[in-house]
């Protein structure tokens, strides 16, 4: 979610975490990569289970097209990635 008009997408975040030395597996298929994100999210221990987007993923059955600017507020992506790594070691 990119409130600039400036072609920045999430593909872009993604490829400069890949190049940041995330180990990043690109799904080009939106098929498959749903269904290994819901089977991963359904793989989890409940604590955690509960609290993932698997109750909202009706709502990722299609791919969005893309839409300029964003009224919500660009993330820390970078600080998103390291505080999960730090809850998955958790």
């Amino acid at each position: 979610m990119n409130p600039h008009d400036d072609g920045i997408s999430l593909d872009t975040f993604v490829d400069w975490l890949i190049e940041d030395g995330h180990g990043i597996e690109r799904i080009a298929d939106h098929g498959d990569w749903l269904v290994r994100v819901e089977a991963a999210l359904r793989n989890l221990p409940e604590a955690q289970r509960q609290y993932t987007v698997l109750p909202l993923l009706r709502g990722f059955q299609e791919p969005w097209e893309p839409v300029p600017g964003s009224d919500v507020p660009s993330a820390l992506i970078l600080k998103y990635v390291t505080d999960l790594r730090r809850l998955m070691t958790t």
